[in-house]
């Protein structure tokens, strides 16, 4: 946010505060990712020196900004949850950045900061630092100049100002592709604060003195488009807001009795849900609320300075209430929750940890030890990842960088960043099988394992050991997420992969080997169907009475009866419809065509299938979802696309089916929505403004209402879960979930 000339300051005068679907990969379910990438970190924060800054209203515009400058916004979503670690602080490294570095963000596998000019004629730059060699790896030319960044949802974002004085300033979002280094959009009349959570970047139009009487409004950008999809009017002059814990907080200036000391809004809605007032002591000059740091399901909030001292206040999110009495510190602000601690920065750099367990300082790092801080107060920022601070020596040229680990010490697991929406997702995280469930509670279900299937009401995980070295083979497991029990289904040589539980949670399918396996879900002796021969996919039908069979070619598309055994082939591969359909839309004569994968929709009227085109006369190959109905009639087709693709799921309420698109080999580049009904076929996600990422794998939410979307770019295999917002048809990413090594299992109750 930009204080403006002759905005009223928050900080008391005089008072030094310091600042502060079941998956199913082509290439099995052991593929191992090629590389791993850690969640985004949790916001630096801290305290604006404002009282010097009103004596500045008359000097150039790079004087202005020293004088009203915001504390930094949010800038990678939420702090996650962590291992324990051996906690040693200790200075790494100092990177030396350019003149006076302003703000400085972590995210998009870098740090950045925002370096200004120093002569007309020079220019801005936001510098890149590769956070594993410490090293600067680009320089990169933005107008104007910028106050503040963020990093994350496929983006780096920063709030360009240009112009001269307080009547002649204008605001914008410059956005730099992490890609390629470059400029590749500016968002007009958006300014800062920054936040980036539930796959957006927010914003306000009008911040500080500028809002004016009827206050800011908050912006919902979609980073798909860089367009403004939602606008919030808050009633109040937004100051900074953070993303965190699944909500917006926004930090009013200057707010009149009752409108709140901070507001928090759901991304969900895109509503204020509260206004939460903050206890503070009556000391003569009122203390001033501050912006809170974000975790352990709770937001600390600073208020400064009664009695000289800073009070922190533990607000819970689920309550919106504050819990406890306030807790009184020398001095300083909250930036970051991590490794069991909250982290405050404080005016010339020094670092302390507040340990959660027995609220007492019991981490620190002196300021004297290295050029800390600046006028009038260091931007810092959490790598979660690496448990690495990076704070900006504003009057020194430089950035710090602090490991909070014991030199050696791992990093932290890889953990959630974010909830879903409803439900629980069913997670492969590197060996390890989680469950992440809506509260935010992450279960580690075991390591070496292999995620399978949540059952339909969400209480059981269907997981499979891995084979050993000795040849035991694998063992198909139930979990009962409420006791951790777990239950032995059976035995099989290789990973029994795919299995499925039916709808009504009575029975599993799995495969041992290419044999179709049935096994009651309560356990009993599988009976396993040899005769069908090769069985490669398959999915239940809703009355869990039915199985759909992608066999090898040229075996039809097969339904079976699990109750009489009866087995009807549905649709033969060389059905004169299929390949009249494949040859219309450019595949030309098929003499080859598997049907791989099918999918039966909710209603039970439908059965999506990829078309797998290996042969043809006078075309080429590829492969296109087709739709039928039971009596096995094509009654929609897809967009052809070149390579095959994992990412296919049935709305559970709707039918309406989404896949993955890609048009060239390993360039799975959309994920699209087709509509049986009206054979509507049209994109949901594009990847093409995130870094080209490949769509990995999708699946619904049981209400139908969300899907989450895994993707990875291809060359650096990082992967990111986004769980996105469906409307109809249509979808908006509303946020982004970052694991590394990461399979999605299944999404359920």
């Amino acid at each position: 946010m930009t204080r403006e000339p002759g905005a009223s300051s928050r900080r008391p005068p005089g008072v030094r505060s310091s600042p502060a679907t079941t998956h199913e990969p082509t290439h099995g379910p052991e593929e191992e990712p090629r590389a791993e990438r850690y969640p985004e970190s949790s916001p630096a924060r801290r305290l604006l020196v404002a009282t010097l800054a009103l004596a500045l209203a008359t000097v150039t515009f790079i004087g202005l900004w020293w004088g009203f400058r915001p504390p930094p916004s949010d800038r990678s979503g939420e702090d996650a949850a962590q291992e324990p670690v051996d906690l040693d602080p200790r200075v790494t490294a100092v990177v030396p950045v350019g003149p006076y570095p302003a703000d400085v963000a972590v995210g998009e596998g870098a740090v950045w900061v925002s370096v200004p000019e120093q002569q007309p004629e020079q220019d801005n730059l936001i510098v890149r630092i590769d956070p594993v060699t410490n090293e600067v790896v680009a320089r990169i030319p933005v107008k104007g100049y910028v106050e503040e960044l963020a990093a994350g949802a496929g983006g780096v974002w920063g709030v360009g100002i240009r112009g001269t004085g307080a009547a002649n300033l204008s605001f914008s979002v410059e956005r730099i592709d992490p890609a390629t280094n470059e400029v590749v959009a500016q968002i007009q009349d958006v300014s800062g604060p920054l936040a980036i959570g539930e796959g957006a970047l927010w914003a306000v139009d009008r911040a500080g003195a500028r809002a004016g009487p009827e206050g800011s409004s908050l912006l919902r950008i979609n980073p798909a488009t860089n367009q403004v999809v939602a606008t919030i009017p808050l009633g109040v002059a937004a100051w900074d807001i953070e993303f965190g814990e699944g909500y917006l907080w926004v930090l009013p200036l200057e707010p009149s009795p009752g409108e709140g000391d901070i507001l928090q809004v759901d991304p969900t809605t895109n509503e204020v849900v509260a206004s939460i007032e903050i206890p503070l002591p009556d000391t003569g000059y009122p203390p001033t609320v501050y912006s809170p740091a974000l975790g352990e399901s709770s937001a600390w909030v600073p208020a400064c300075c009664p009695d000289n001292e800073l009070m922190v206040v533990r607000v819970d999110v689920g309550t919106s209430g504050v819990v406890g009495e306030p807790i009184r510190l020398p001095g300083g602000a909250p930036f970051a929750v991590a490794a069991g601690h909250v982290w405050f920065i404080e005016e010339r750099g020094a670092l302390y940890g507040l340990n959660l367990d027995t609220l007492e300082v019991d981490q620190s790092v002196s300021g004297f030890d290295w050029p800390a801080g600046g006028f009038p107060d260091p931007s810092t920022e959490l790598d979660l990842g690496q448990l690495a601070v990076w704070v900006t020596n504003s009057d020194q040229n430089s950035v710090t960088r602090i490991d909070l680990a014991a030199p050696g010490t791992p990093p932290p697991a890889p953990m959630a960043t974010q909830a879903p929406p409803e439900g629980r997702l069913l997670l492969q995280v590197s060996d390890r099988v989680e469950v992440l469930d809506r509260d935010g509670r992450l279960q580690v279900l075991g390591d070496d394992l292999i995620a399978l299937d949540l059952s339909p009401d969400g209480s059981l995980a269907l997981v499979s050991t891995k084979p050993t070295s000795d040849k035991v083979g694998a063992e198909l497991l139930t979990i009962d997420l409420a006791s951790g029990e777990r239950s032995a289904i059976a035995m099989t040589d290789a990973v029994p992969y795919p299995a499925r539980l039916s709808p009504n949670g009575s029975m599993i399918a799995y495969r041992a080997g290419y044999v179709l396996c049935l096994v009651e879900a309560q356990g009993a002796a599988p009976i396993c169907m040899p005769d069908l021969g090769r069985v490669y996919t398959f999915d239940w039908a809703p009355d869990s009475q039915r199985l759909v069979l992608g066999l090898p070619p040229p075996e039809p598309l097969t339904v079976l009866d699990v109750v009489s055994g009866q087995v009807t082939p549905l649709v033969p591969s060389d059905d004169e419809r299929v390949l009249s359909a494949l040859e219309q839309v450019g595949f030309g004569r098929a003499t080859r065509v598997q049907f791989e994968s099918p999918r039966w929709s909710s209603s039970g009227r439908y059965i999506a299938t990829l078309a797998m085109v290996f042969e043809t006369v006078g075309g080429r190959e590829g492969n296109v979802v087709l739709v039928f109905d039971t009596a096995g009639n094509l009654v929609a087709q897809g967009k052809p696309m070149g390579e095959y693709s994992d990412a296919r799921s049935w709305s559970p309420t709707t039918d309406v089916f989404a896949y993955g698109w890609g048009g060239a080999p390993y360039d799975i580049v959309e994920a699209r929505v087709l509509d049986p009904a009206t054979g509507e076929d049209q994109v949901i996600f594009s990847t093409e403004d995130v870094a080209r990422e490949t769509v990995r794998d999708l699946a619904w939410s049981p209400s139908g209402r969300w899907v989450a979307i895994l993707t990875a770019p291809s060359e650096e295999s990082t992967y990111a879960l986004r769980v996105s917002f469906v409307d109809s048809a249509t979808l908006e990413t509303a946020r982004a979930i970052e694991f590394p090594n990461v399979t999605l299992a299944d999404w359920g109750a």
